[in-house]
C-alpha cells in the first residue's frame, strides 16, 4: 500500500474558522470535501466532487463549476457564469432579486412575477406567447410588430378610462377609446371619425365603396354643415362606370326599386327598375331636361336648354312653348284664370276667364279687349256682345271702330255666305283700294257702288211702268229721298209765288257728260238760275253758293203754270172768236 499523507482536517465549523496558507489544502471532514486556502481567506475555497453532490452545499464558495452531469441540491450563493446544462430546481424567492442576466434561455417556466427593470429583448420573429397553446401571440418578424391572437374567444384590451392609440414617442393619438363615451379616430391630430350617442360625426370627406343604413324603425343619411354648403359626393372615379343611389324595397333590382345619379354617358337620371332601366327622369349634361312616360322609354315633358324651349307631348319643341296631344287644362276651382304674356317691365297681354267662368277674354291690364263667350258670340271691347260678333257694349261704348286693312292695291272685303265656294260671298261688301270705290253685292254680283267721289252706281235696276215717286239727292247734305206730293206733308199751301214766264228764255242744249263722256241733253244750270232760280239747286263749293244741279220734275210744275196761262188765253180767244162768228 502506498505512503500516506496526511494534511490538515477538521469539520466545518473549524475549517470555517481557518485561514491556511497560499496554497494550502485542508479536509472538510464532515463534508469530505478539500478547501484550497488563499492565505487570507477563512475557510478557503471548496472543491466540488466529480459527481457534484457538494455544490448545493457549497454554491456559494465556487468561483468555476464545469460539470458534465446534473447539479442537485441548492445553490445559495451567486451564479456569475454560463450555466450550459439544465437547471431543473426552483430559484428561491430570496435569491430572485439577485439575478441580473439570464442569457439566452430557449424555455423558461415562471410561477410568480417578473420584474424586468431594463427591459425584456426578443429577437425578430420570437414570439412572447400567453395561454396554453399559445394563444396570444406579441412579436417583431423583421418588417411588422405584430399581436396575433391565434386562440379561441376575444381578444380584449381593457382600460379604466381611456384607451388610446398614439405615435412612437407618445406625442400624438390616432385611436382614444373613452369609457362611457366617444370612440375617435384622428389623423395627424386632427379628430375625423368620432362615435356619439346617436350614431358617428365625420369631419371632412367620407370616401367609402358602399354605405348601407339598416334599422328597424326609419332610416335616413342625414348631411349638415354650419358654413354654406352641404354636400355628398358620389365618386365614380371612371367615365365607364355609375354613381348611384339606389332605393329598394325588398333587396332586389324590382319594381319597387328607384334610382338616381350619373350615368356612363355623363346624364343625370332617376329610373324606375321594373326587370329594365325604365327612364322617369334624364338630365344631358347640356342642360336638356326630359321626363318620360309611363313605359320609360319616350320623353313626353321636356326643357330645351339651349333653345331655352319646352315641349309637352313632344322631345323637339319649335316655339317657346310645344304642346301635342289632347290640350292644356288650366282648372282652379272657385277662382280666376289668367296666362300673362309680358316682359320684364310687367306690360303684358293675358287670357282670362272669371271665377264664373262664361267667357275667355284677352287682355291688356285688366282691360278686356276680346271676349268670346261660351254660346260662341265673340265680343270687341266687351264682355257681353249680344251676337256673333259684338263691338263695343251697346250704350257704353263711345264711337266704336272696325277697321278691315289691305294693301293699296288690292281689296277688302266683309262676305255673307251660306255655303263652300263661291256660296261663301252671295253677299259682300268690298273696298278697292286701287280705285277708292265702295261696292255692294248680292247673289254673288256686285249690284252698287260708290264712287271716290260720292257718285252712286246701281246695275240691274229694276224696270217698271208703275207710278212711283221720284227719288231726290239733297246736294247740301247728301240725303237721297224720294217725292213725296201728298197734303199730309205740306202747310202753308198757296198758288205759285214766283213768276214763270221766263220759262221761255230758256236754253235747251246738247253735251257730253265729263263723268261719263256720254252725249246728253239739258239745261245749263248757270243760265236756268238766272230765268227761274227756284228750280235751280245750289250748292256750297270753296266757301261760294253756287247753282248746281236742276230737277227737271220741277219744271213740270213751270210749264203746268204756263200751260194753264195759255189755257187761260186760248180759252179767252175762242171765246172772242165764237162771239164773232156768231154776228
Amino acid at each position: 500500500m502506498a505512503t500516506q499523507l496526511q494534511i490538515r482536517r477538521g469539520t466545518t465549523s473549524q475549517m470555517n474558522a481557518f485561514t491556511g496558507a497560499e496554497g494550502e489544502l485542508a479536509v472538510n471532514t464532515t463534508t469530505d470535501t478539500v478547501h484550497v486556502h488563499d492565505g487570507s481567506t477563512a475557510g478557503g475555497f471548496a472543491l466540488a466532487k466529480a459527481d457534484g453532490s457538494n455544490i448545493a452545499t457549497y454554491a456559494g464558495s465556487f468561483t468555476t463549476i464545469a460539470a458534465s452531469g446534473t447539479i442537485t441540491g441548492n445553490v445559495t450563493g451567486n451564479v456569475t457564469g454560463n450555466v450550459t446544462g439544465d437547471v431543473t430546481g426552483s430559484v428561491l424567492t430570496a435569491a430572485q432579486t439577485n439575478i441580473t442576466s439570464l442569457g439566452t434561455l430557449s424555455a423558461l417556466a415562471v410561477t410568480g412575477e417578473i420584474t424586468a427593470s431594463a427591459g425584456i429583448a426578443l429577437p425578430d420573429s420570437q414570439k412572447a406567447t400567453f395561454g396554453a397553446s399559445d394563444d396570444l401571440q406579441i412579436y417583431h418578424d423583421g418588417g411588422n410588430s405584430r399581436i396575433v391572437d391565434a386562440g379561441t374567444g376575444v381578444l380584449t384590451i381593457q382600460a379604466s378610462t381611456q384607451l388610446g392609440i398614439y405615435n412612437a414617442d407618445g406625442t400624438q393619438v390616432s385611436a382614444e377609446f373613452v369609457n362611457d363615451g366617444k370612440v375617435g379616430l384622428r389623423f395627424s391630430g386632427t379628430e375625423r371619425l368620432a362615435t356619439t350617442s346617436t350614431g358617428i360625426d365625420v369631419t371632412g370627406t367620407a370616401t367609402m365603396d358602399g354605405l348601407t343604413v339598416e334599422t328597424s324603425g326609419n332610416s335616413y343619411a342625414k348631411v349638415n354643415s354650419t358654413d354654406a354648403w352641404a354636400r355628398l359626393y358620389l365618386d365614380r372615379g371612371s367615365v365607364s362606370a355609375r354613381s348611384q343611389i339606389v332605393m329598394q324595397t325588398s333587396g332586389a333590382e324590382d319594381s319597387g326599386s328607384w334610382a338616381m345619379g350619373l350615368w356612363d354617358d355623363e346624364t343625370f337620371k332617376l329610373q324606375n327598375w321594373a326587370g329594365t332601366d325604365n327612364n322617369t327622369l334624364v338630365v344631358s349634361p347640356d342642360g336638356d331636361i326630359s321626363f318620360y312616360e309611363d313605359t320609360g322609354t319616350t320623353p313626353k315633358f321636356f326643357w330645351d336648354a339651349s333653345a331655352e324651349s319646352l315641349g309637352i307631348g313632344t322631345s323637339s319643341p319649335a316655339r317657346k312653348i310645344q304642346t301635342e296631344g289632347s290640350g292644356v287644362l288650366f282648372a282652379n276651382s272657385g277662382g280666376t284664370h289668367e296666362v300673362l304674356f309680358g316682359d320684364n317691365n310687367y306690360r303684358y297681354f293675358s287670357l282670362f276667364t272669371p271665377s264664373s267662368p262664361d267667357y275667355m277674354s284677352i287682355r291688356t291690364g285688366a282691360t278686356d279687349l276680346l271676349t268670346v263667350k261660351a254660346d260662341g258670340n265673340v265680343g270687341i271691347s266687351t264682355t257681353s256682345p249680344t251676337d256673333l260678333l259684338s263691338v263695343g257694349t251697346l250704350g257704353v261704348t263711345a264711337s266704336p271702330v272696325l277697321t278691315i286693312g289691305s294693301t293699296s292695291n288690292t281689296s277688302g272685303q266683309i262676305y255673307f255666305g251660306d255655303g263652300a265656294g263661291a256660296a261663301r260671298y252671295r253677299g259682300y261688301i268690298e273696298y278697292g283700294h286701287s280705285a277708292d270705290h265702295m261696292a255692294f253685292g248680292t247673289a254673288g254680283s256686285e249690284r252698287m257702288r260708290i264712287s271716290d267721289v260720292g257718285a252712286i252706281f246701281a246695275t240691274g235696276v229694276r224696270s217698271s211702268s208703275a207710278a212711283n215717286n221720284d227719288l231726290r239727292y239733297n246736294t247740301a247734305n247728301g240725303e237721297i229721298y224720294y217725292q213725296t206730293s201728298s197734303e199730309r206733308y205740306k202747310s202753308n199751301i198757296v198758288d205759285l209765288e214766283f213768276e214763270t214766264s221766263n220759262l221761255y228764255n230758256l236754253r235747251p242744249v246738247s253735251f257730253d257728260d265729263n263723268e261719263t263722256g256720254q252725249r246728253c241733253f239739258g239745261l245749263i244750270a248757270e243760265e236756268t238760275f238766272e230765268q227761274i232760280p227756284e228750280v235751280v239747286v245750289t250748292r256750297d263749293i270753296d266757301g261760294e253758293t253756287v247753282p248746281d244741279s236742276i230737277p227737271y220734275s220741277m219744271l213740270s210744275v213751270v210749264i203746268i203754270n204756263e200751260l194753264k196761262k195759255l189755257k187761260a188765253e186760248n180759252d179767252s180767244l175762242k171765246s172772242r172768236i165764237t162771239a164773232l162768228e156768231n154776228k
